[in-house]
């Protein structure tokens, strides 16, 4: 089933029918799943809007203060009742400077507590996310067509090619990612408003105000397609390093690409020996009570959800098109 047009949201919301759904399905908890928040549009390397302009974060947010409980992300899952405000917990992935300095005064003028998954790496300077490299060379190079050996896209948009190259790099190691870049000719380029990262003294900044801090790999490789090896470093060296530079224990772990694909059972249980207590993915749905705490679903946000949209995000009614 094709997700409702615009006017049919508009109209459910109208008629109460969001609200209702939400108060139904409170007894389960939303987590959101953010990226960065930037005050620029949803074009360009922010094809995919996963940098939400920051008009609809703060339009977003305000949905929430209405109506929604902002919770920690320590407290899911399972804690609501039916008929009740929806709950709901914020996560960020990978530690973009604008989730310090846009996004996070607005969350604390609101009183929201959120989770930030640091990729340690990024804000280290030892790599930067390959994608925004990626998108540069092929909006710079409309001529290189779609990835070879790859399923026929059905989208044969230009957006669609940069997501159906994403989608072929993802899915190997990362040492082979780097070859095949290379070969392509993918240079890297000064970091812009969408790839520069916080400082260490913004990560403490964000500990100090109440915000979790968690770990998101140190490289943000796919670990399902890494060796042993390379995952249990992947997984235990944030740890350390969060806990060296905030003094918090990072207990809590995003799974980079999030998806079945990325995600097995052997990683999950990487990811418990390395001593994480929760864990989240980028599968969509809502938390309910008995949910596996190292494997939670989230609900992905983005510049495209605004208005009625967002509310039917949060509401659970697009779980319903299933």
């Amino acid at each position: 089933m094709a997700f409702p047009t615009e006017f049919a949201l508009a109209t459910a919301r109208r008629a109460g029918v969001l609200s209702g759904i939400g108060r139904l399905s409170a007894g389960a908890t939303r987590i959101l799943a953010y990226h960065g928040v930037i005050e620029g549009p949803c074009e360009g390397v922010n094809y995919d809007a996963f940098h939400v302009p920051l008009d609809r974060f703060e339009a977003q947010m305000r949905h929430l203060a209405r109506s929604c409980h902002v919770l920690p992300l320590e407290e899911i899952p399972g804690r609501g009742r039916p008929g009740g405000r929806p709950r709901v917990a914020l996560t960020f992935d990978d530690g973009y400077a604008n989730n310090h300095a846009l996004a996070a005064p607005i969350l604390d003028r609101l009183g929201f507590p959120a989770t930030f998954f640091i990729t340690t790496g990024f804000l280290d300077g030892s790599c930067r996310p390959w994608w925004f490299a990626l998108r540069r060379h092929l909006l710079a190079h409309p001529e290189v067509g779609f990835p070879p050996g790859a399923p026929p896209p059905q989208d044969r948009s230009p957006s669609g090619r940069l997501a159906a190259w994403e989608r072929a790099l993802r899915r190997t190691t990362e040492t082979h990612r780097v070859y095949l870049m290379d070969r392509m000719g993918v240079t890297p380029e000064p970091p812009d408003d969408h790839d520069r990262f916080m400082a260490w003294d913004d990560v403490r900044a964000l500990a100090r105000a109440g915000h979790e801090i968690g770990a998101h790999t140190v490289a943000h490789p796919s670990l399902s397609r890494e060796d042993a090896d390379r995952r249990r470093r992947e997984l235990a060296e944030p740890r350390d390093r969060i806990r060296r530079e905030t003094g918090g224990d990072a207990t809590a772990l995003a799974y980079p690409y999030g998806s079945a694909a990325h995600v097995s059972d052997m990683v999950r249980r990487d990811a418990e020996a390395a001593g994480y207590t929760l864990a989240v993915t980028t599968v969509e749905g809502l938390v309910g009570r008995g949910a596996d705490p190292l494997s939670l679903p989230r609900l992905n946000v983005t510049g495209r959800h605004h208005g009625a949209r967002f509310e039917a995000l949060v509401s659970g009614a697009r779980l319903l098109r299933r």
